[in-house]
């Protein structure tokens, strides 16, 4: 697992992947198997389903954690805890409330 950091868009929504081919940013750190070369690495919110990608919105800015499962053919699985700390889309830039 390693920690990241997503910064949400304009319409205020992210995606994480678990691992790199998905996309970026992902969570796992490099996972591997000494059998299986390609085993299957998922992510899941605390307590939600595991899947291939998360999305995030303006209600989860801040720290958030992701359970990062990693299953092999044989079905053998290891599981880690990785942060992630959702940005704020305006975050940095200065507001004026007139």
């Amino acid at each position: 697992c390693i920690d990241q950091e997503v910064k949400l868009n304009v319409n205020g929504s992210a995606t994480v992947f678990a691992k790199s081919p998905s996309g970026s940013p992902y969570m796992d750190g490099g996972s591997t198997d000494n059998c299986d070369p390609n085993p299957s690495i998922l992510i899941a919110k605390v307590g939600g389903t595991y899947a291939a990608s998360l999305n995030y919105d303006c209600t989860e800015v801040g720290n958030n954690f992701i359970n990062l499962q990693v299953t092999d053919a044989a079905g053998n699985k290891s599981n880690c805890i990785a942060r992630l700390k959702v940005i704020d889309y305006l975050d940095g830039v200065n507001r004026v409330i007139e």
